[in-house]
């Protein structure tokens, strides 16, 4: 499975969604992992840590096209929109974005 990890982008949010351990968990159980670039620099996570855990870095829409997206806050509607290869599944807090989400097509 491929798995995306973006760059959170909301105000004062200093977390990633995933550390270079669990990066090195992934990939050694035959992940692909694709890394925004400076995604963990926030959290204090070089990108060279996240390469040397098997990573690949990539640019935000390329992390945001993988199979499985892993990110801290929910995704704002410009993160959803950037992702064309399939519908944006989250559980957020505003009701007109869930309720245009939970109506959206399912992936096959």
């Amino acid at each position: 499975m491929h798995i995306g990890v973006p760059a959170e982008t909301r105000a004062n949010e200093a977390r990633v969604a995933a550390t270079p351990e669990t990066v090195k968990k992934y990939a050694a159980a035959g992940h692909r992992v694709s890394i925004a670039k400076g995604a963990g620099s926030a959290a204090s996570y070089p990108d060279e840590a996240y390469v040397a855990a098997g990573a690949e870095l990539t640019d935000q829409s390329a992390a945001f096209a993988a199979d499985l997206v892993l990110k801290v806050q929910a995704p704002t509607d410009a993160e959803c929109r950037c992702s064309s290869a399939a519908p944006c599944w989250s559980a957020c807090s505003s009701r007109s974005t869930a309720s245009r989400r939970r109506n959206s097509p399912r992936p096959a």
